[in-house]
């Protein structure tokens, strides 16, 4: 663990893993062996209290789908990133999901690309049968779509097995 706090105490599920002191430029470890539950920091810097906690998640859920626009030009030429997240039923993000997802839409659009940001990935990037389709990479991905020239309300949908759909609605008007 890096801080700059004086000291951090660490705690897995309630539990004190133990309070270390924090020299100068250096950085605290402590051996921990996984359980499901909440790994909480609580440093001291100058006698203020400082926590972090990271928690598992359950089971994927649901996707969620999201965009920073929900109305596009009917230009043939405007585009939108629409980004993909997994959560598990308390609404939090799954950071190892992997599934599969499947997009498709409807409206005056077209897909023109998907991705998910993992380096090592050989899925195709563009689709020419339009089966468009791409692993989770830590839970999230993403699909760029571009409207046509015709108003329209659009549709993205995005399925994956055992999961709840998800769906982001965009207005494309001239």
């Amino acid at each position: 663990m890096n801080s700059n706090a004086d000291n951090v105490e660490l705690f897995l599920n309630g539990k004190s893993l133990g309070k270390k002191v924090m020299v100068k430029n250096s950085h605290l470890i402590w051996k921990v062996a996984y359980q499901p539950g909440t790994l909480q920091a609580i440093a001291y810097k100058n006698g203020r209290k400082i926590t972090n906690k990271v928690e598992t998640t359950g089971e994927a859920y649901q996707l969620i789908l999201k965009t920073d626009r929900t109305s596009m030009k009917a230009n043939g030429t405007d585009a939108a990133v629409i980004n993909v997240t997994v959560v598990e039923k308390k609404g939090r993000e799954v950071p190892d999901a992997n599934n599969l997802i499947s997009f498709s839409f409807t409206g005056d659009a077209k897909i023109m690309g998907v991705g998910n940001g993992d380096p090592s990935s050989h899925e195709k990037d563009k689709c020419e049968d339009g089966n468009w389709q791409r692993k989770l990479f830590n839970g999230k991905c993403q699909l760029i779509i571009q409207t046509g020239t015709g108003k329209s309300a659009i549709n993205i949908i995005a399925k994956s097995d055992g999961i709840k759909s998800g769906v982001q609605s965009i207005s494309a008007t001239p």
